[in-house]
């Protein structure tokens, strides 16, 4: 009895390749690296997008009421927080279509500059207002922080 052994066969060793490398083994260097090709390509994408800053408003927007403010109220000023503070007095505000109190408060002073407080002007549709600043230094302005 003959057996054909396979090793006449031009196929044997194609055969004998396939059988010892599994699909598995072939693909799992992909697999692997897959993950690698695809955080460089999103490193790559993302270090080439710019983010700007938002553009930073300096001041307060113009306020414009229809009417006149009312009078300012009789504020009670408290007692200084540290020696040398100021009191920055109290204001009628223009919100949401009225005019709302904002209270005075303390604040430390900047040397070479002073306090300007907030007014209302009568202008041309309404009354305008004029936002407090600290004032000095050469003519440059500096809005105080906000307060809220």
């Amino acid at each position: 009895m003959v057996v054909n052994s396979g090793f006449g066969h031009p196929l044997w060793k194609l055969n004998r390749l396939e059988s010892t490398m599994q699909p598995r083994e072939i693909s799992s260097g992909w697999r692997r690296a897959v993950p690698a090709v695809v955080a460089a390509a999103a490193a790559l994408c993302l270090s080439a997008c710019v983010v700007a800053p938002a553009p930073v408003a300096y001041g307060e927007p113009a306020v414009v009421a229809p009417v006149a403010p009312p009078a300012p109220y009789a504020e009670s000023i408290t007692v200084a927080p540290a020696p040398g503070y100021i009191w920055i007095g109290g204001y009628w505000g223009w919100v949401g279509g009225r005019y709302m109190w904002r209270a005075g408060h303390w604040e430390a002073p900047r040397r070479g500059y002073h306090w300007v407080p907030r007014s209302w002007v009568a202008g041309p549709g309404g009354w305008h207002q004029r936002g407090g600043r600290w004032e000095g230094g050469g003519g440059r302005l500096h809005e105080p922080p906000p307060q809220y």
